[in-house]
């Protein structure tokens, strides 16, 4: 019989720390989302499926972007 044991390290000091991210560009970015989620919900409204499709496109477009920006990441809309 083989038995396995795993040891857990437990690091102590504070936690890495990100740059905040800036008030504006976050701002901005939640301001697209909450539109794309409106436009989405316009969307359902008309039982059209191709501009459904497309709201859906842009919310996914504008959570990307959001989450994104909240991890000042590389690349992020400004």
């Amino acid at each position: 019989m083989v038995t396995t044991v795993t040891t857990a390290s437990i690091t102590t000091g504070s936690p890495a720390t990100s740059p905040s991210p800036n008030p504006i560009a976050l701002a901005a970015a939640a301001a697209r989302l909450f539109r794309a989620e409106i436009a989405l919900h316009d969307a359902h409204q008309t039982h059209v499926d191709s501009w459904i499709a497309a709201a859906n496109d842009r919310l996914h477009e504008a959570l990307v972007d959001y989450l994104a920006v909240a991890r000042c990441a590389p690349g992020a809309a400004t």
